[in-house]
């Protein structure tokens, strides 16, 4: 079990925003409260027709003081940031855009178009 993204700011008593990883499947939904004990996990919800919130998680009570620990300590922790996206280009094509072609002669540099405005 690990965390794959975490968005931080202050919503209220809401802390953050995080999805986990477990053995394969990505969660997502899960927060991060201020509650009158301290920081504490919370999980994914959905509001039902009469306005009341359900959770569509749920995790035993052996693997939630884990879940607890290793998000908030995720939160706590800043020398370890998330790793950013390469947007989209895996590192050998990075390095083969950077020389001009790739190992199939296709000149990615040739392809590229400097009027997408993003």
């Amino acid at each position: 079990m690990q965390v794959t993204r975490m968005k931080t700011g202050e919503w209220g008593k809401l802390r953050a925003f995080f999805d986990i990883e477990v053995d394969g499947f990505i969660i997502k939904g899960f927060k991060i409260v201020e509650g009158s004990n301290g920081l504490f996990v919370s999980m994914p919800s959905q509001k039902n027709e009469e306005g009341d919130y359900n959770d569509t998680v749920w995790v035993d009570k052996d693997t939630r003081p884990s879940l607890n620990d290793m998000a908030i300590s995720f939160y706590n922790n800043e020398k370890h940031p998330m790793p950013k996206k390469s947007g989209g280009m895996s590192e050998v094509a990075y390095e083969e855009s950077k020389s001009g072609s790739s190992d199939d002669g296709y000149n990615i540099k040739k392809e590229m178009d400097n009027n997408i405005p993003f």
